[in-house]
């Protein structure tokens, strides 16, 4: 007959007492486990004694019968074996925590599996910082990106054996990336695991990658000096040793982690002072952050040598990457101090304008300083025609921000029609505001200019060894997502504008000016037209497919010619309503597009103006006078 294991006998022995109810029967059976359990624990280690303590401090110190089991002579010694238990296997777990990381891997799974409970499970971390929140699946606490329950609580999760969190969630942020690397997990020489795992990163850098959230945090400033050199060391960690670095093929993400980090990673002296601020009193994770330190600047070393070979075998591939980025840093600087004042006027309304919602942060008069802010620009430039009217809109820095901004401002004042003229400039271009936006296109650009240049796949490898990892797209900055975002909103109101003028057979010709108390009537001249229906159909030749919804639909070349009689049709623009400083500019003979709010001809602005029938000689190109 096979033998039960001890813990089993003993086990069933407390169930079948406790089951029949006999507190007589119950301590003697807890006298003769606990008594067992500090054998085993004093003669034989810990881990002999760990699961019958176990049962002994369920059973016998917090089960249903123990308040019946106190007044019971002998329940003393029950108490005096579990305490004394207790104690020498909370010494024996101490003294393998308080080892040092690293050693054979004997040594690191002993150190591992007397880890602090907090460093256990998230519960038991928020438990330790005074978090109080249900362990219940029906009221999760930040399970998958969910609100956090408590203010400074641990995500869920982010104690996971397999892998940190790789999902984007705004709940995840670096502060739970620290907490895991604290802990030691994913750290070699302290998680056993993380050995015979792959390292967790590589060479993509989606939003929830921690080595973008530490970039992100460092560059806003969100720590103060102690948490932003756990910061530095937690990027300098999974930038060096927890990717699985492929080089070439990874030099972009390479250099993300290289520029992110000022080029350098904290000192362990210097993390072991940062940790004892941040988890004061906290031995276990200090060790594994000064551990995790020596590996990151170590594995540093490694990572650098071997990109720097890279650089100096593809001279091509670095000056597509490195050096036009250093290019676009430095210009980015000039940009820095040549507009420091209007910068700092503009700033808190370009966060106004990039934040979601109804933009209501924005000053009463802040269309009043923008543009005199763009009047200021405007005599720098001096656009003299439709090419120097974009760039001062769109193509130049400080000429996009303003007119995001005034896009914005626009928006809350109600003036529809200037602020859908605002927005239809940053369509025209690409945000180039910030440093990361700068370099982000800087990149692109000479991608572009490869691909010209290099015209076949097999001159761009062999002079750019890591082309095949590019994206032809690439994800653009946060902020240009923000920017994107403003100008939908803004072509998203709910009052439709019309671009007067703007239909080649309806050309606005004006034919008198009249004054009235909103401003001044431009009447325009009819024109007469001669015509003949069209007549289509569909060919069997396939030109492309568009998408409708989640669906395909075919797109046919059609044939077309004209039929039925010749046609003869008198058409004119609708009266616009101009202000009086715009009409100023307007004479009889000239051609104008006017952009209207429908229903509101107050709400208006003078787009484009040009001297002659024909669109002659442009006098102002996108609401902007030439100069």
């Amino acid at each position: 007959m096979r033998t039960l294991p001890l813990l089993f006998v003993a086990t069933l022995a407390v169930s079948t007492v406790a089951h029949a109810g006999d507190p007589r029967g119950m301590l003697s059976m807890c006298r003769d486990d606990a008594r067992t359990a500090l054998r085993r624990i004093r003669e034989r280690g810990r881990a002999e004694g760990a699961s019958l303590l176990r049962t002994v401090d369920e059973v016998c110190i917090r089960g249903k019968m123990a308040p019946e089991m106190r007044g019971l002579p002998g329940y003393e010694e029950v108490v005096r074996d579990y305490e004394e238990a207790r104690r020498l296997s909370q010494a024996a777990v101490d003294s393998v925590a308080a080892t040092s990381p690293g050693g054979d891997a004997q040594s690191v799974r002993a150190r591992w599996e007397a880890r602090p409970k907090r460093c256990q499970n998230t519960l038991d971390w928020d438990a330790a910082l005074g978090i109080k929140r249900e362990a219940s699946w029906s009221n999760p606490s930040r399970i998958g990106g969910n609100q956090p329950i408590a203010p400074g609580s641990l995500a869920f999760g982010m104690f996971s054996q397999n892998s940190a969190p790789r999902e984007s969630s705004p709940y995840i942020g670096p502060d739970d990336h620290l907490v895991r690397l604290a802990c030691g997990y994913d750290v070699g020489g302290v998680d056993p695991s993380a050995a015979r795992r792959p390292r967790p990163w590589d060479g993509a850098l989606p939003d929830g990658d921690p080595r973008w959230l530490f970039t992100r945090a460092l560059q806003k400033g969100m720590a103060d000096p102690a948490r932003a050199t756990l910061y530095r060391l937690s990027l300098g960690f999974h930038c060096y040793d927890a990717t699985a670095w492929k080089v070439p093929a990874f030099y972009r993400a390479y250099l993300h982690c290289d520029e992110a980090n000022d080029k350098t990673v904290p000192t362990p002296e210097e993390v072991g002072a940062a940790a004892e601020a941040v988890f004061p009193g906290r031995s276990w994770e200090k060790a594994n952050l000064v551990f995790a330190a020596q590996r990151a600047l170590e594995a540093r070393k490694r990572v650098d040598a071997a990109f720097l070979e890279a650089e100096a075998r593809s001279p091509r591939m670095k000056a597509l990457f490195r050096d036009s980025a250093d290019a676009a840093r430095r210009e980015h600087a000039e940009f820095l101090v040549r507009y420091e004042a209007e910068l700092r006027t503009l700033a808190p309304m370009t966060a106004e304008a990039l934040r979601p919602g109804a933009h209501e942060q924005m000053p009463a008069d802040c269309a009043e300083t923008l543009l005199t802010l763009r009047s200021r620009l405007e005599a720098e430039l001096q656009p003299k025609d439709a090419e120097g009217v974009r760039f001062l809109r769109g193509g130049h820095s400080l000429g996009f921000q303003l007119t995001e901004a005034l896009a914005a401002c626009y928006l809350v004042r109600g003036d529809v029609a200037r602020a859908e003229l605002e927005s239809m400039s940053l369509l025209k271009s690409s945000r180039r505001v910030t440093e990361e936006e700068k370099v982000f296109y800087a990149r692109l650009d000479a991608q572009m200019q490869a691909r010209r240049d290099l015209p076949t796949q097999e001159q761009r490898q062999q002079a750019i060894p890591n082309w095949e990892s590019l994206e032809e797209l690439p994800q653009v900055p946060l902020t240009q997502s923000a920017s994107s975002a403003l100008i939908t909103q803004v072509r998203g109101m709910e009052a439709s504008t019309l671009l007067i003028g703007s239909v080649e057979s309806m050309p606005a010709v004006v034919v008198s000016k009249r004054e009235s108390p909103e401003g001044v009537w431009i009447t325009v001249k009819k024109f007469t037209n001669s015509y003949r229906e069209l007549e289509c159909q569909d060919t069997r030749e396939l030109l492309h497919f568009s998408v409708v919804g989640r669906t395909l639909k075919p797109v046919f070349r059609q044939e077309c010619r004209n039929v039925g009689p010749v046609k003869k049709q008198t058409l004119q623009a609708q009266p616009v309503l101009l202000s009086k400083e715009e009409a100023s500019l307007v004479k009889q003979g000239m051609q104008l597009e006017v952009l209207v709010t429908s229903n509101e001809p107050a709400d208006s602005v003078l787009v484009n103006l040009w001297k002659k029938q024909g669109k002659k000689e442009a006098l102002v190109v996108d609401g902007i006078r030439l100069r």
